[in-house]
């Protein structure tokens, strides 16, 4: 179905309904302005459509959320914008094309932050939101909009990565030192390793997976992202020994079958492992422009007592020296990825500090 463009109707003061609907009004302006600074298009069709749905606002307090009517008038502001600025993601790019304009580049984590609210909640909230609002939307931006917004692949994949990204912390831990428990002089680095690897599997996600790929396939492809740390991560970081590591598969008496010995561990196929390694190692090529080589002419300690047949290896991948071009790298080619998306930056499932996520049940979430 052919979009529909929403009709901006002038601004004008929406005053019929009492002083406290202006005041409203007022503030999702002044977020809207100062706070995301969306520019004028996106402006006039942020504040039609909060205009057309403010009435729906007003009855449903009790409906949204369960604070004060501060924290819902907050909750419904983020979704007003949310919604508008995913449905003119396609437009936007038509028309900014060669204007170098970046004003309306903001993400979802953006939007949390000026509305203060986390991840977490936002999601779980989100859904009554739509479910109110959604024949306003419809008439605005078209019939298709659900199709558009995909709302319901970015509440599934925001749980997927919540428990992906625990799935990867402790599948890390068991393997390699953390921060907490390295040695005097490399606590700076250590938190290094795990990031990269959790952005070489953003980097699948990207260009190898789709963006709504299955659990399954993702889970794959972090422990394919595992086997080329337990390859690079010097020797001096890890949590395990070749020779002594109980859960290891071995070939032979004192060789370890690296990635037999993942499988029977996190329970995948070794079929499946081998090829999305290869589409990484393809990523580390194209993106980190390393030069890959056949493990078993490598003589390197990170080898020692490790099957090496079959395996690629890139020397200098993760060496203290070239890490932080790496991680630099990796993050820039996350960032154009996700150039003027909507969505949450998937950076944030790996700061456990960090407050956008939330810490409450993400069982209210579908």
């Amino acid at each position: 179905m052919e979009e529909v463009k929403p009709s901006i109707s002038p601004i004008t003061s929406r005053s019929d309904d009492g002083g406290s609907g202006a005041a409203i009004e007022a503030r999702f302006a002044e977020l809207c302005k100062t706070g995301l600074l969306l520019d004028e298009n996106l402006f006039g069709q942020a504040m039609n459509l909060f205009g057309e749905s403010k009435h729906l606002l007003m009855s449903n307090m009790s409906v949204i959320g369960s604070g004060t009517p501060e924290e819902i008038e907050r909750f419904w502001f983020a979704f007003v914008v949310f919604a508008v600025k995913r449905l003119n993601e396609g437009n936007a790019t038509k028309e900014a094309s060669g204007s170098g304009s970046d004003r309306n580049e903001f993400s979802l984590c953006q939007i949390l932050k000026a509305t203060k609210l986390n991840a977490v909640d936002f999601f779980k909230e989100m859904p009554q939101f739509f479910l109110k609002a959604g024949p306003v939307i419809s008439n605005l931006y078209g019939t298709d909009w659900e199709k558009r917004l995909e709302a319901k692949e970015l509440q599934a994949n925001f749980v997927h990565l919540s428990l992906l990204s625990k799935y990867y912390k402790r599948a890390y831990r068991e393997f390699f030192l953390s921060g907490d428990s390295s040695s005097k002089g490399t606590t700076s680095v250590v938190p290094d390793y795990h990031r990269f690897g959790w952005l070489m599997f953003l980097a699948l996600r990207v260009h190898s997976f789709s963006r709504f790929k299955d659990l399954v396939t993702c889970t794959n492809g972090l422990v394919s992202i595992l086997a080329i740390l337990i390859l690079h991560v010097p020797v001096r970081f890890r949590n395990f020994s070749t020779r002594e590591h109980p859960r290891f598969v071995r070939k032979d008496d004192r060789r370890v079958d690296l990635l037999a010995s993942l499988c029977n561990i996190y329970d995948t196929s070794e079929d499946e492992l081998r090829k999305t390694m290869e589409k990484a190692n393809g990523l580390i090529v194209e993106i980190l422009k390393k030069k890959p080589c056949s493990a078993s002419e490598i003589k390197t300690e990170n080898l020692n007592n490790i099957v090496t047949d079959g395996l690629t290896y890139f020397e200098d991948l993760l060496e203290e020296s070239s890490l932080p071009f790496s991680l630099v790298t990796l993050e820039r080619d996350y960032d154009d990825a996700m150039h003027d998306k909507c969505e949450l930056d998937e950076r944030v499932f790996i700061n456990d500090e960090d407050s956008l996520l939330g810490t409450g049940s993400l069982s209210g979430v579908p």
